[in-house]
């Protein structure tokens, strides 16, 4: 299904809240010019042991987490303007300590 996301604008600084629970940082090369990848670190607000309890649908202009079955909590992060996920390539990591979800990815 089609979302409707308000549109994000990176900062300079290379990071943009993306709503209570996220938040996309570009990853630059070494002279700080162009955006290389993303990173996207979502602090779920729903108790998971392990992302077997979630489902995650990666998108090129959003990302969507859904909790435990038989709830209806998700959280959807819109990526910032010119930025875009790759879904083949991204990488994800869940920190069961900080209830946290870090995805990278290179910007498409």
């Amino acid at each position: 299904p089609q979302l409707s996301l308000p549109p994000l604008t990176m900062s300079a600084d290379g990071l943009v809240s993306a709503g209570p629970h996220a938040v996309v940082e570009a990853l630059r090369l070494g002279d700080g010019t162009e955006a290389q990848g993303l990173r996207v670190t979502v602090t779920a607000p729903f108790e998971l042991s392990s992302m077997a309890e979630a489902e995650l649908d990666l998108r090129t202009d959003c990302l969507v987490l859904r909790g435990p079955a038989g709830g209806d909590a998700q959280v959807v992060v819109p990526m910032p303007v010119g930025f875009a996920l790759d879904p083949d390539r991204a990488e994800a990591k869940f920190s069961r300590r900080k209830r946290q979800l870090v995805i990278t990815s290179p910007n498409v």
